[in-house]
């Protein structure tokens, strides 16, 4: 049996006010796992690195707004 191991993911949040952040975190989830939980294998557009992301949106302001 394989193990299964921690893959590092660039999550961009976006807030309804347009509040945008952008961090990277380790996840601990298998690859055919990766697109059911809404997260998508990119190229970097100037190195070519490969890399996964994962987009998170939020209806409701969590007190961004300036």
């Amino acid at each position: 049996m394989r193990t299964i191991t921690y893959k590092p993911i660039q999550i961009h949040f976006e807030c309804a006010c347009g509040f945008n952040m952008v961090d990277t975190d380790n996840l601990q989830i298998k690859w055919s796992e990766l697109s059911a939980n809404g997260i998508i294998r990119k190229k970097d557009k100037k190195t070519g690195t490969p890399f996964l992301l994962l987009k998170q949106f939020s209806k409701e302001c969590q007190g961004h707004e300036e």
